[in-house]
């Protein structure tokens, strides 16, 4: 009874560890696309922040 108590623990386990994996990739894309679509005004946007400060 106990090995099968530990087997379902195990599988209860890797069930979480592949909902936190999905997440981490979705979470991942999400941030990836953000930074790519925005790449152009992020650039901008450090040129000002840099000429603002004056560093070249």
């Amino acid at each position: 009874m106990k090995n099968l108590k530990n087997l379902n623990l195990v599988e209860l386990n890797a069930q979480e560890l592949k909902k936190t994996e999905g997440g981490l990739i979705l979470w991942t894309k999400t941030i990836v696309g953000y930074l790519l679509s925005e790449f152009d005004s992020i650039l901008e946007g450090n040129a000002a922040w840099k000429k603002e400060h004056g560093i070249k």
